[in-house]
């Protein structure tokens, strides 16, 4: 609960709101997206009062990327997937993307999602209904789905996913 917490910390300041993006391809939708009202020097110093709380020094560069570590066995997965809902309950963002090393990985992620819905739903019940799915570059109707609705949503994908967009015969091995 702690190391949720922290993560959600990242953020106070920022007013809860959707973004709506405009987007023209083969229909009118437009996308719906996280918005972030924090200026880099508001970020930097939550994280600062942050990594000083638990003992870390001050990073002296910000960077949009921000990583938390942990053991393995210690429950990362449980630990970021309550992140998402508490981001939700804070600030309103409603897509996230978890970033896995491989498929048994996006497996597993995919199975925790399925098997804390209830729990999650309990803990947050403005998260009812939320979807989840992993990417196939396959089935891209699932990420226009994800751009556009309203509701959370979270794309589970690996990074040889990512790695080889634009090469869809290597990304359609990587997901198998």
């Amino acid at each position: 609960l702690v190391a949720t917490a922290e993560n959600a910390e990242l953020f106070p300041g920022t007013t809860p709101q959707q973004m709506t993006l405009e987007g023209v391809q083969e229909t009118d939708q437009g996308g719906i997206g996280n918005r972030l009202t924090l200026l880099d020097d508001e970020i930097a110093d939550n994280l600062g009062s942050i990594q000083v709380r638990n003992g870390l020094p001050p990073s002296g560069k910000l960077s949009a990327d921000f990583t938390v570590e942990m053991e393995t066995g210690t429950g990362k997965t449980y630990v970021y997937l309550r992140t998402v809902f508490e981001l939700n309950r804070r600030y309103g963002f409603t897509k996230f993307v978890v970033v896995v090393p491989s498929v048994a990985i996006k497996e597993g992620v995919n199975k925790t999602l399925e098997i804390t819905r209830e729990h999650f739903e309990a803990l947050y019940p403005s998260a009812k209904g939320y979807e989840f799915f992993q990417y196939d570059s396959a089935k891209l109707g699932q990420v226009r789905n994800y751009a556009t609705s309203p509701s959370i949503q979270v794309m589970v994908i690996t990074v040889g996913a990512i790695n080889k967009f634009g090469d869809e015969t290597a990304a359609a091995v990587e997901e198998s």
